[in-house]
Order: structure tokens, then sequence, then C-alpha cells
């Protein structure tokens, strides 16, 4: 139950944030995104490091995993970087410091998917959580790499 709570509010933070302001700013890539940077460095990083830090047991068992305390540093790595964003947002650090936060976090989940995806393919987990990982990091990729790329060039 608490592993859903956190998945669904990525998801629903990600999604609502980042069609909130998609409308809201729509022809200025760079006010763009710093908008989004938050909708995705808080949800995917801030949140996951929350998630695994404080429900590390539920969330492993939820992706059908045993429990490791490995988590611990991957959730204070991934909480770090949420906080760091939070501050570079609040602080307005500019495009670059926005870029590199929202790349950070795209990176992360889409290594996090790739690791979902093997798991899924070599181990037979086809849990759920696995089977979707790629293909909501996919529709990640498509809608924020444009942004990025036309804010930076």
């Amino acid at each position: 139950m608490i592993a859903k709570f956190f998945e669904f509010s990525r998801i629903i933070i990600v999604i609502g944030g980042s069609s909130l302001f998609s409308l809201l700013v729509p022809h200025d890539p760079v006010l763009l995104l710093h908008y989004l940077m938050p909708c995705v460095v808080l949800p995917l990083s801030g949140l996951t490091g929350i998630e695994g830090l404080f429900f590390s047991k539920y969330t492993a068992k939820s992706l059908g995993r045993e429990f490791s305390p490995y988590q611990y540093q991957s959730a204070v790595n991934n909480l770090a970087v949420g906080i760091t964003g939070l501050m570079v947002w609040l602080a307005n650090w500019g495009l670059y410091a926005d870029a590199a936060m929202m790349i950070s976090s795209l990176l992360f989940i889409t290594f996090s998917a790739c690791i979902h995806t093997w798991e899924a393919i070599k181990t037979g987990n086809k849990n759920l959580k696995n089977m979707m990982r790629g293909i909501w990091t996919i529709g990640l990729l498509i809608f924020f790499v444009p942004v990025l790329v036309q804010a930076l060039f």
C-alpha cells in the first residue's frame, strides 16, 4: 500500500505538474524547463529517496525483491538529489543548474528502467512495476528531452 502511494504520487506530480506548466508557458523553453525541473526532480529523486529511506522493506516487497541494506545508500543519494533540486529551483540558479538537475534525474530513472527491464527479462520477475518502468521512462524522455534541447540550444 505504501509503495503504491509513492508510485502514484510520482506519476501524478510528474504528469500533473508537467501538463500544467506546459499549458502556462508553452512558448518559452527556458522558463518551461525551470518550472518542469521540480516536477521531475522532486518526485523521481526526492520521493524515491524518502520511500527508500523510510519504507525500503515495503518497496522491495512491492517489486518482488528481497530487502537489502544497500538500498539505504541509494535512498540517501536520491534524497540528496531531490533536496539539491529544490535548492536550485528556489534559489533560481539558472538554466544550466535546472538542466543539470533535470538530466541527473532523467539519467537516474533511465538507468533504473534498464535495471527493472533487465530484471524482468533475466530473472522472470514479471512484477507490473518492473514491466512498466521502461514504458513510463520512454514517455518521460519523449516529453522532457525536447524541452531540454530547446532550452539549451
